[in-house]
């Protein structure tokens, strides 16, 4: 595992495993008013879950997962365009969501805590493909964002 980023092209297996919306991430996804709500904040949801952070912009996103999830909620996948990314729905959105994954975001209090115990681990994390691993996991661990 490397510092997690979404695949450019996703197989139908990889899609029903990681973005298939579960009972629980439906409850969270009925409290957003409009269609195009619905579908932008179920895909933040399902690209939080799967990636530790919400993708910074619109365009990291495949189609593929759009139209996967889009496809679930009986929503038109083209109103993805029209939900408006980093605006107040958006960090609305964003909130409710980590709250449903009680996860908090990553601060400064987190870096310090990650770094100390990156340290300890010493010797044993010898790559900095390891180290990089071992700091996700920790921060997975801990239900902290990824930074």
């Amino acid at each position: 595992m490397t510092y997690p980023r979404l695949p450019k092209h996703l197989l139908k297996e990889s899609l029903a495993a990681h973005f298939t919306l579960e009972i629980d991430d439906r409850t969270v996804i009925e409290r957003m008013r409009t269609p195009k709500n619905r579908l932008g904040g179920a895909v933040l949801l399902k690209t939080f879950q799967f990636l530790g952070y919400p993708p910074r912009q619109k365009p990291d996103i495949p189609p593929q997962i759009v139209e996967w999830i889009a496809n679930q909620l009986k929503i038109d996948p083209s109103l993805f365009h029209e939900f408006r990314w980093k605006d107040r729905a958006f960090r609305h959105q964003l909130a409710m969501i980590r709250e449903h994954m009680e996860i908090r975001p990553f601060g400064a209090n987190d870096q310090e805590t990650v770094a100390e115990w990156l340290f300890k681990q010493g010797n044993e994390l010898t790559t900095r493909k390891e180290f990089v691993e071992a700091a996700v996991s920790k921060c997975r661990e801990l239900k902290i964002e990824l930074p």
